[in-house]
Order: structure tokens, then C-alpha cells, then sequence
């Protein structure tokens, strides 16, 4: 629970270079609707106290930003959402909907409907050059859409992070995706990040020069 207590740490202590609120709706209904089992009201008076605090100490980090995710509960407040919070936070996104590795209903919208049920990677992903993500029992996965960790690359009760972030099991996902070999990723061949990372195809080809560097990823526990 992001508490008043817990906002003033983060700020304070600087924990933080950027920090992003989920926040999927402009009203209790649709955000209650998407966001299960937590009171809409609660989670706006968090956000704001976080952003007037931050205006109160002077501070420019963390960064704050705001997520909403186009999908056909949320498609007609997205207007009205960007209005509102942009004046307030640093960055406003508008993300399209992922299937968390087709284990979800589609529930993009219009052109993004589109280009998820019809398209598909044809190009590295950015994900295993992006982050690392790490569970609680120290197990290692190839991306933060594997929720449970099907595409094991490492262990950090056994390995540093160096070691899995260059290993061999990481390599040879990343060697995969430069191929296009998608069929033969049982956990990436549903995947729709596609639809959305087509503008980030730069970043997959930088993280490929430098990945034997001593470089730390976004790092996801």
C-alpha cells in the first residue's frame, strides 16, 4: 500500500529515479472493474498525496508517471484521463492491451485489435535485453509478462546477476528472437507485445551489441 508514510520515504530517501501508477479509468466504476479488490478512491488520494508531496520538498525524482491501458472497459475515458493527469505528472502513457502471453482474452481495440489477432513478432523482442526478472524464491525468468516463470534463465541463490544477465540460458531466448524462431519459444510464440514494440526496435539491437557489457537491467522482483 502506497501510505503517506511509505510516499515520504521514497521521496525523501530518493529510492526512486521513476515511479508509475497503473491507474485504469476515470471513474470508480470502470477502474473497479478492471482493477479488482481495490477501492478507487484510496488509490487517487495515494497518487495525489504522493504528487503534492513531491511539489512540497522541492524534488524532481522520482519521475512520476501514469498508466492507462486502451481496452474496451477503458476506451472512452482515455480522453478525459489524459486531460486530467496531464497537468500533474511527468508522463501520461496510454498502453495497448497485452494477453500476457495469450493466456488472456484480447480486449484491444480498433487498430491495436487488429494487429494483435493478425500480426506477430517479427523482430527481436525488447524484453530479455530490457529487465530481468527475479521471484521471490530467487528464481530467474526471461520477462515480466512470464508470470510464472515458465522460461527459467537463472537462480540467484547459485548465480550473480552478471552471470545469468550473459548466460547461456538467457543467449540462447536472445539468439532465438534474432532468428525469428518464435515457433520453437513455447512461452513467447502467443505473445502480442509485438503491437507495441515496433517503435522500440533500436533498443533490441543496442541491447544486443552491449549485453556482454557489465550493464544492470531493469531489474523486477
Amino acid at each position: 500500500m502506497l501510505s503517506e508514510e511509505v510516499s515520504r520515504a521514497i521521496i525523501d530517501e530518493r529510492l526512486l529515479d521513476i515511479i508509475n501508477f497503473d491507474i485504469d479509468g476515470m471513474t470508480r466504476t470502470t477502474y473497479e472493474s478492471v482493477r479488482r479488490n481495490v477501492d478507487f478512491e484510496t488509490v487517487m488520494k495515494n497518487v495525489h498525496y504522493f504528487i503534492d508531496y513531491r511539489k512540497a520538498v522541492k524534488k524532481k525524482k522520482p519521475q512520476i508517471r501514469v498508466t492507462i491501458i486502451k481496452m474496451q472497459p477503458t476506451e472512452k475515458e482515455i480522453p478525459d484521463f489524459t486531460r486530467y493527469w496531464s497537468p500533474l505528472v511527468d508522463k501520461v502513457d496510454v498502453s495497448d492491451y497485452n494477453t500476457w502471453l495469450g493466456t488472456k482474452p484480447d480486449l484491444n481495440v480498433g487498430r491495436s485489435l487488429e494487429k494483435s489477432q493478425k500480426g506477430s513478432f517479427d523482430f527481436a523482442c525488447v524484453h530479455p535485453w530490457d529487465e530481468l526478472v527475479i521471484a521471490a524464491d530467487g528464481k530467474a525468468g526471461l520477462c515480466c509478462l512470464d508470470y510464472d516463470l515458465k522460461a527459467e534463465v537463472g537462480d540467484i541463490s547459485r548465480q550473480s546477476i552478471k552471470e545469468i544477465w550473459q548466460g547461456e540460458a538467457i543467449n540462447r531466448y536472445r539468439e532465438a528472437m534474432l532468428r525469428g524462431e518464435y515457433p520453437s519459444l513455447p512461452v513467447c510464440c502467443h505473445c502480442n507485445a509485438h503491437i507495441y514494440q515496433k517503435d522500440r526496435l533500436g533498443e533490441a539491437a543496442a541491447g544486443l551489441k552491449h549485453h556482454f557489457e557489465i550493464k544492470i537491467p531493469a531489474i523486477y522482483f
